[in-house]
């Protein structure tokens, strides 16, 4: 089993759920370029 913080497993799920489902997407303030809170969107837009 792996440790990972709450943020990365929340950011593990939002990039699944991206590539599973092309209608899932993310929107709000800083989600790009400042990855949203604690980080967990920085990159999912790749």
């Amino acid at each position: 089993m792996s440790n990972k913080t709450y943020a990365m497993a929340i950011r593990d799920v939002m990039a699944e759920e991206m590539r599973r489902d092309e209608r899932v997407f993310i929107m709000g303030e800083d989600v790009e370029t400042l990855g949203g809170a604690f980080g967990c969107t920085r990159d999912l837009y790749k």
